[in-house]
């Protein structure tokens, strides 16, 4: 697990996404080209907020955070998901696992994934997905956790 993972991370923010961009760096990559705290920069903010990491199984589970517990445009989701790093991401994952793969792993997830959903009907607020601001970025997660409700899932550990 990672620091940014953490329930009570002292880490800011801005920590936060700078240690998940040195495991990722694929991913500071896509932030840095596009636009400036655009697309990719607003997803990995939500990686850190919500707790989660790339594997597959964390990103199923952040798409349930982003459209319950996130102030998010449609057209937004729609632009991800239209990406050709996503659609390329998502070639190799019907590669590896396969569409009976990817169909058997989307049905074991229900679960988590309503637990996912019922922690974000418990937020106090929606994270706002489109306004990242500096002072957002210097906010330890610890702190935005608590003003939000947010209480992230560790993967592998007992449901509760």
């Amino acid at each position: 697990m990672y620091r940014y993972q953490e329930q009570n991370s002292e880490q800011t923010l801005q920590e936060g996404l700078d240690e998940f961009y040195s495991i990722n760096s694929k991913f500071r990559e896509l932030s840095e080209t596009g636009e400036k705290k655009g697309l990719f920069f607003q997803h990995d903010i939500t990686h850190i907020v919500f707790g989660l990491n790339t594997k597959l199984e964390e990103e199923h589970l952040l798409d349930s955070w982003a459209l319950w517990g996130c102030k998010i445009k449609w057209k937004t989701m729609y632009e991800y998901m239209r990406h050709p790093a996503i659609k390329e991401i998502t070639r190799e994952i019907y590669k590896d696992l396969g569409t009976w793969g990817v169909v058997k792993k989307i049905i074991t997830m229900i679960p988590l994934k309503l637990l996912i959903v019922s922690r974000a009907l418990r937020m106090k607020k929606k994270w706002d997905y489109h306004n990242v601001t500096e002072g957002k970025l210097k906010s330890k997660i610890s702190d935005i956790r608590k003003e939000y409700n947010i209480n992230v899932y560790k993967i592998g550990k007992k449901l509760n």
